[in-house]
């Protein structure tokens, strides 16, 4: 009796020493190679491991089960073999639940993610209640079950579509799905598959769970299969509204809407008002790589916004400056039109576009004298020249609504990158 797991990132490594750990016998698999130092942890735990698989040979001794890390695509050939064997296919995230004994909360959607569930963690904990953070915010819910002493009362999950995609098996006590826009449609295919991936969410909650899902999304899915759960239309201007004693001289409107959403969330499952709820946030401080203001230069504001991996993502950074901007926008293209960029253009005094895609998105916005470049290093160098005349009249917003991986390994390495390049220029 043998699981496979395909894999071998963080989430399938989580995966395979859970099962290790539970005493399940265990085959890792992964195209690439695995460093040595995680070869001797593998071998250790009893677990076998075969690099530079081609997805061509299946091991016949695997009987109990097929766990996919995110990563894995639907058309990967051991998944249809599994299924021809009749062999049980579980995400990372399945898996770890199988394990979990306490209570759920998951958010889903497009952007803010992860500034949700770190709102709600955080009020979990100034509340009193051991909660633990998981998913796609860079923790896999597996490591989480094998690493915590004492199980937590609290599951709080990130889910993206690649982790809704694979599960069958998330019945979340309270849940939220925060926006759509388009994303990862390289894998996906289209827009109404998107939906669908992102909408499991609440079709595996249980009638006893509650789903608060933004009102545009509603209207979207309405001609989708609806849930048995408890499904709560969240208009924008009314939740906002109800955190902005809070949070109006904090944070800017969308981590508002973001706060409403972790109360919300956390309200209902603790059965407490959310006014009782709502004041904890105050001390919530915001992440980094998401409109993380690093500092001035001469007195105009510095944001690293590298978390903007899309177009509406830079759209919501846009809507929250009032003042000249000068904007940094390219990198990796997810397909997207940017266009919409324009609806700022009296707010963008100054347009530079760089990275792989600098030319596609250049062409698009041609009409607001864009300044090109090959990559983010080439612009940062020009940068430096250009900051002092600048950034004394407008803000400078790091926002590229590209994914990163023309130049950079994730987000937060190319704002790591950004943020160590300004800070020479940075006000003292």
């Amino acid at each position: 009796m043998t699981w496979m797991v395909l894999g071998a990132g963080r989430s399938g490594m989580a995966a395979a020493k859970l099962l290790a750990i539970k005493g399940q016998n265990v085959v890792l698999v992964d195209q690439g190679k695995v460093p040595s130092s995680q070869r001797d942890k593998l071998s250790d735990l009893g677990i076998k491991l075969k690099e530079g698989d081609t997805g061509q040979t299946f091991d016949k001794g695997i009987s109990t089960g097929l766990v996919l890390s995110p990563g894995v695509h639907a058309q990967h050939p051991y998944i249809a073999k599994a299924k021809q064997a009749g062999i049980p296919i579980l995400s990372e995230v399945d898996l770890a639940l199988s394990y979990f004994k306490g209570k759920i909360i998951s958010v889903t959607g497009t952007n803010g993610k992860s500034t949700t569930v770190s709102m709600i963690h955080h009020l979990l904990s100034t509340l009193g209640h051991h909660s633990a953070l998981a998913g796609n915010i860079g923790i896999p819910p597996s490591e989480v079950i094998t690493d915590f002493k004492k199980t937590p009362e609290y599951l709080v999950l990130e889910l993206s579509s690649y982790q809704l995609e694979q599960s069958n098996n998330i019945n979340s006590l309270t849940t939220a799905i925060l926006n759509i826009s388009p994303d990862h449609l390289a894998r996906h295919g289209t827009m109404e598959q998107y939906l669908k991936e992102k909408w499991k969410i609440v079709l595996m909650c249980s009638e006893s769970s509650t789903a608060f899902v933004d009102t545009h999304v509603m209207k979207k899915a309405a001609h989708l299969e609806q849930p048995k759960c408890q499904l709560q239309s969240v208009d924008t201007d009314f939740a906002i509204e109800q955190v902005d004693p809070v949070f109006s001289g904090q944070f800017e409107w969308h981590n508002r809407l973001n706060g409403y959403y972790a109360s919300t969330l956390v309200a209902k499952a603790l059965q407490q008002p959310i006014s009782e709820v709502i004041p904890h946030l105050a001390s919530f401080r915001g992440l980094s790589h998401r409109f993380e203001k690093v500092g001035t230069i001469g007195g105009a504001t510095v944001i690293n916004d590298s978390k903007a991996t899309n177009v509406d993502s830079t759209l919501v950074a846009l809507s929250n400056l009032r003042g000249a901007t000068t904007l940094l926008l390219g990198g990796q293209g997810k397909g997207e039109s940017f266009k919409a960029v324009k609806k700022y253009r009296k707010l963008i005094k100054s347009l530079i576009v760089f990275g792989k895609d600098a030319q596609i998105i250049g062409e698009e916005l041609s009409d607001m004298n864009p300044v090109q470049y090959p990559s983010l290093k080439s612009a940062m160098e020009a940068l430096t020249e250009l900051i002092p005349k600048e950034c004394k009249a407008s803000d400078l917003l790091f926002s590229p609504g590209c994914a990163s991986f023309d130049e950079f390994r994730n987000f937060e390495e190319r704002g790591d990158f950004f943020k160590k390049g300004v800070k020479p220029l940075l006000d003292t």
